[in-house]
């Protein structure tokens, strides 16, 4: 079973759920990629590629297309908000310039948490996991009831889709990656985010918690394609010390 990810202007594209994964990136023509590894299943290692092409014929894992040309949104990790309403801002920070202390979050996160903001350092939405708050602090429509845990310790982690939007004007789409504590029966899944250009965004009723695989720890990081595009979701099993990332 695999969970799938389409949009008109992406390229259709499965996520697979079985715990044995490839990991590398594709060759393309001309040029060599490194080897692949497959790892069995007794590893548990969940490296789950995003294949999100904007424009992309392709209906595999394999990019047969040159990737988009995307975006370089440097800003969008700028504002941090974390703990019992702390937070700070790095937008104007540097060498000399401490960051500015944010004192207006309405989140209270014992453990992980995940901020987005736009291309130029605008906040856009904040989640413990359970719930996501939007750039105005209040709590985003079919914001409540998230897939995850606010006792994770690497708490959710959002990305903005690749290619997104897909046309001027259209509203820009993010998906949220949570996930349950301590290899909790919620598991791995993820929501789409989308947020209209002046607007507060909502969570996407029909994909909402949509979900990955199970028997994962609390540990997620997301690491750039090298087409740098492109994203891969890195999550590591329960139960097992053997399967490192």
């Amino acid at each position: 079973m695999s969970a799938e990810l389409s949009h008109p202007a992406l390229s259709t594209t499965r996520i697979p759920t079985s715990p044995v994964f490839e990991l590398g990136w594709p060759a393309r023509a001309g040029r060599q990629g490194p080897a692949k590894q497959r790892w069995p299943a007794a590893t548990r290692l969940l490296a789950l590629l995003l294949v999100l092409l904007s424009g992309a014929a392709t209906t595999t894992l394999a990019q047969t297309t040159t990737p988009p040309a995307c975006s370089q949104d440097e800003k969008f990790i700028n504002i941090w908000y974390f703990g019992h309403k702390a937070g700070f801002d790095l937008n104007q920070a540097t060498d000399s310039i401490p960051p500015t202390i944010l004192t207006n979050s309405q989140m209270s996160a014992p453990a992980g948490t995940g901020v987005m903001s736009d291309g130029t350092g605008n906040l856009l939405f904040y989640s413990n996991g359970d719930t996501v708050w939007s750039r105005n602090h209040s709590i985003m429509l079919n914001g409540t009831g998230m897939g995850g845990n606010r006792l994770c310790t690497d708490g959710p982690l959002p990305i903005k889709l690749p290619g997104s939007p897909a046309t001027p004007g259209a509203p820009t789409r993010y998906l949220l990656f949570t996930q349950d504590a301590q290899g909790g029966p919620k598991g791995l899944s993820y929501s789409e985010i989308s947020i209209p250009t002046g607007g507060q965004g909502e969570v996407v009723a029909t994909a909402k918690n949509l979900p990955l695989t199970l028997g994962t720890t609390e540990k997620m990081t997301g690491v750039l394609h090298k087409n740098g595009c492109d994203i891969w979701i890195i999550v590591h099993g329960w139960g097992t010390a053997t399967s490192g990332t």
